[in-house]
C-alpha cells in the first residue's frame, strides 16, 4: 500500500503471535503505522485495510474458526502547511541562522503530535526539541548540547512573536 509517489506509507511495526515455533498460532496481531498527506488518502487506506481483513488468506478459509478483529483510527490529520505556519518556519529559520544554528526542513509524512494542534487552527512547528539520531528507535540518541541551543531559539522566538 505505501506509495512514495503520492506519499502514502503503511509500515506494519510490530507484530506479535503464537505460542511456539511449531504450533499453529491460535491469535496474531500488527500494528500498523499509516501516513497521509491529504485526509482522502487515509480514509482510501481505512477502506483497504478492510477489504483485508474481510478477506482471510488461511486453510480452511470456510471453516469458520477463522475471525479478524480490526481496530482503525484515523487519530492523527495531516499536518498541510499554511501561510501562518510557513511564517513561523521561516521567523525560526531566521532566527536560527542568527544564532548560527542552521535547520533544516523535513516532511514526517503527515503523521507528528503538531498535526493535532494544526488541524485545530493553531499554528505549528514541529521539531524544536532536541536534535539527534535514529528517531523513534531503539538507537535513538539526543545530542545535549543542543538542549541549550534549541532553549536559546525557542525564547528568541517566543520572544519576537509576542512582541508582534
Amino acid at each position: 500500500m505505501t506509495d512514495y509517489e503520492t506519499g502514502v506509507t503503511v509500515n506494519v511495526g510490530i507484530v506479535n503471535g503464537g505460542e511456539a515455533r511449531n504450533t499453529v498460532s491460535p491469535c496474531a496481531e500488527a500494528l500498523v503505522d499509516l501516513r497521509y498527506p491529504e485526509m482522502e488518502q487515509g480514509v482510501a487506506a481505512q477502506q483497504k485495510f478492510e477489504e483485508i481483513a474481510n478477506s482471510v488468506y488461511s486453510y480452511p478459509i470456510d471453516s469458520g474458526e477463522i475471525t479478524t478483529d480490526r481496530w482503525i483510527n484515523l487519530h492523527r490529520p495531516p499536518k498541510i502547511p499554511t501561510v501562518e505556519s510557513d511564517y513561523l518556519l521561516e521567523k525560526a529559520r531566521a532566527i536560527g541562522r542568527l544564532l548560527g544554528q542552521e535547520l533544516g526542513v523535513t516532511d514526517s509524512g503527515g503523521g507528528t503530535d503538531g498535526s493535532l494542534t494544526q488541524a485545530a487552527g493553531l499554528p505549528t512547528l514541529d521539531s524544536l526539541g532536541v536534535a539527534g539520531t535514529g528517531a523513534h528507535s531503539n538507537r535513538e540518541e539526543a545530542r545535549v548540547s543542543s538542549l541549550v541551543e534549541r532553549a536559546q531559539l525557542s525564547a528568541v522566538l517566543i520572544r519576537r512573536l509576542a512582541a508582534e
